[in-house]
């Protein structure tokens, strides 16, 4: 597929990362998906870029993961996402979703790019991974403070151990994420009726 890319003019990937990234940018595109998150094949840095009409636009700025390394494509893995929720009122707990398995630089693109591809976050339960709301000891408070979202804190994959979900399982969604995106109301009446609030199903249709 033949995209029409915007890059930065400076700071942003050079000549050589252009042509690294290009068949992974040419692949990810064909998705549909507003906002696109690839690292450079040998070095693991990540670049993100913005989709439109006019084709894609490199974004300015690090991600708070700037960078994943890939040890050995094919091989079984362990990969950790170190997720952080915070409510409105700033409280925080933190937690490791761990899977195990194969990938390869394209597979693990596409999870990039549905990891990134919204600026609140991600909804770990739409994605095989563990909401951790539940894990506070204070209120949840789904018409004030709390939410469905996430932060992604760290990536990382090293040898795999024994001691994660399936990895298949988690790339397999996050094609499905990276195509459809989000479903924060979904999550909310999900998140609502698990904290014990079976009402209010269509209290979020403007939400």
């Amino acid at each position: 597929m033949n995209v029409s890319i915007n890059w930065l003019p400076e700071g942003g990937a050079s000549n050589h990362e252009r042509v690294a990234i290009m068949p992974a940018l040419s692949r990810l595109a064909a998705i549909g998906t507003n906002t696109i998150t690839c690292r450079h094949p040998t070095s693991g840095k990540l670049y993100q870029f913005e989709s439109s009409q006019d084709g894609l636009s490199e974004m300015a700025g690090e991600l708070d993961v700037p960078q994943v390394d890939l040890p050995t494509e094919g091989e079984a893995h362990r990969l950790v996402i170190n997720t952080r929720y915070r409510d409105g009122n700033n409280f925080k707990t933190h937690a490791e979703q761990i899977f195990e398995g194969k990938i390869t630089h394209e597979s693990l693109d596409t999870l990039l790019t549905a990891l990134f591809q919204n600026f609140d976050g991600i909804i770990p339960h739409q994605i095989n991974m563990e909401d951790h709301q539940g894990g506070n000891k204070w209120k949840l408070d789904y018409d004030g403070p709390d939410h469905p979202w996430h932060e992604i804190t760290d990536i990382e994959i090293t040898q795999a151990k024994g001691d994660g979900k399936s990895l298949s399982v988690l790339l397999a969604q996050a094609e499905d994420i990276a195509k459809e995106g989000w479903d924060p109301i979904a999550a909310i009446i999900r998140l609502k009726q698990e904290a014990g609030d079976e009402e209010g199903d269509d209290e979020f249709e403007g939400w």
